[in-house]
């Protein structure tokens, strides 16, 4: 099983990627937003749907930002690979 630094890491991560990929899809311009900036509403939620602790929400957030360009770049404007470019900038930084 690989996951990231404080984030879900087994079985249960399907349904919370299935659960982020459509909250990416309905809230994609305001989490955009938040992860630019590094902080918001949307992108707290969101850093729920990696199963993430509230206690690694500031290394969630950070790893947004920093990486946010290459990101959403590389998403296209599709929810899923925004949330799996996301995903694997988690697990590079805290691997």
């Amino acid at each position: 099983t690989s996951g990231t630094s404080g984030c879900a890491k087994h079985n249960f991560v399907q349904k919370l990627e299935m659960s982020g990929i459509i909250y990416a899809h309905y809230n994609y311009d305001s989490l955009i937003e938040d992860m630019a900036k590094g902080n918001g509403e949307h992108l707290q939620i969101f850093a729920k749907t990696f199963g993430c602790k509230d206690k690694v929400y500031n290394q969630f957030r950070e790893t947004a930002r920093r990486n946010f360009s290459q990101v959403v770049i590389d998403a296209e404007k599709k929810p899923e690979v925004l949330y799996q470019k996301l995903k694997q900038s988690m697990q590079e930084s805290y691997a």
